[in-house]
């Protein structure tokens, strides 16, 4: 229970960060509407990146539910940092100048994509917080590649000696006492009012460091700053580029039915979905749902079902809509875990399954896929 809490709390923690840098943008989007117009393209943009962020820490939890691994595989880090860098700064106040440092070398490391976004967000942000009271408040973050011998692994056994990509954020806090650099990784160790910290997002920082075969190393001088050094060990994988696809999904006007308890939700799915060229009927629970499709089997060609509802959930009520047509091509949006719908009840091969919040794009794909199923 304890590891539980840790990883809820630390969660918990990196979810409010994002949501700061996406109330931030919507507040900014707001008073930039008439002066400048120009910008609401990237203040939305951003927006919805660190929506999809949101539902990846998400993820992490119905991860550690599962007790799986984390989803390693070759990454292009320098890339990954600009894109991460760039997320983070906009939920970080503007008087606080923050430079990012990089090489243009292919910079390639084995993994998590939301674990390095996390190591980055929770350095910053207690750089952020470190310079609070700084008056010209200063933070950097800088990438290399670095080689590491067995002289410098003497305190870090696990690691191999190699050449390593080195993440940097650096601050001047005034530096960190010395009695505290021991304990700075320690679950609830804290140095913050109360109420400004929860003491675990540099111990989230450490583990996910472990978890990619790394270490941390952290300096400290007082009236100079502090600086945190993370080391992940480089691969020769190749990345794997999959090509942006090209096909444009639209509809003819077919008839989908939209069913979903959260009634906001079903009200913007169904605008999304009628842009897409299609007409849509609404309902509210299975129950709902499945007279609604009695009343109207001729003309619906597809349903998007949510799987969780009061009364009477997707699952079941896809299996009594199938009693009248055994062939419909039903979409499953689920905000919990994707493979408990998929592994736990039988779906035709013509359906689809959606984990929320899904994009536009995938919405589309999904839909078309079973008309022409």
């Amino acid at each position: 229970m304890e590891a539980i809490g840790v990883l809820v709390g630390g969660i918990a923690h990196d979810f409010n960060n994002v949501l700061a840098g996406i109330t931030g943008n919507t507040y900014l989007a707001k008073s930039e509407i008439n002066e400048h117009p120009e910008r609401l393209q990237e203040r939305l943009e951003t927006i919805e990146a660190l929506s999809f962020r949101s539902a990846e820490l998400i993820k992490q939890l119905l991860t550690f539910s599962r007790r799986d691994m984390v989803d390693m595989h070759p990454l292009e880090l320098t890339s990954l940092i600009k894109e991460a860098f760039k997320l983070i700064r906009s939920g970080i106040p503007e008087h606080i100048n923050i430079n990012l440092d990089y090489p243009e070398e292919i910079i390639l490391v084995n993994g998590d994509v939301t674990q390095i976004h996390q190591i980055l967000m929770n350095l910053m942000n207690n750089a952020k917080d470190a310079v609070e009271h700084v008056k010209e408040p200063s933070i950097t973050v800088a990438l290399d590649v670095v080689d590491v011998d067995a002289a410098k692994l003497v305190t870090h056994p696990s690691c191999q000696a190699g050449k390593y990509a080195r993440m940097r954020v650096e601050d001047n806090n005034g530096g960190i006492p010395e009695e505290h650099l021991q304990h700075l990784f320690e679950p609830f160790f804290t140095t913050k009012a109360e109420g400004k910290g929860t003491g675990l997002g540099l111990s989230m920082v450490f583990g996910a460091v472990e978890n990619h075969h790394g270490f941390i190393e952290v300096t400290s001088k007082k009236d100079t700053g502090s600086i945190f050094e993370v080391y992940l060990p480089m691969t020769q994988t190749t990345v794997v580029t999959q090509q942006k696809e090209t096909t444009s999904y639209h509809g003819n006007g077919e008839l989908i039915l939209i069913v979903d308890d959260e009634k906001a939700l079903a009200d913007i799915t169904a605008q999304l979905v009628e842009k897409m060229g299609y007409h849509v009927l609404i309902a509210h629970d299975g129950l709902e749902a499945i007279e609604v499709f009695k009343a109207h089997q001729a003309a619906i060609r597809g349903i998007l079902m949510d799987v969780i509802m009061p009364k009477c959930g997707g699952v079941e009520a896809a299996d009594r809509i199938r009693k009248h047509a055994p062939d419909i091509g039903i979409i499953f949006a689920t905000g919990y875990d994707q493979l408990k719908v998929t592994h736990e009840h039988i779906v035709n091969p013509s359906d689809a399954v959606l984990t929320k919040p899904y994009n536009v794009e995938a919405l589309a794909k999904a839909i078309s896929h079973i008309i022409d199923s």
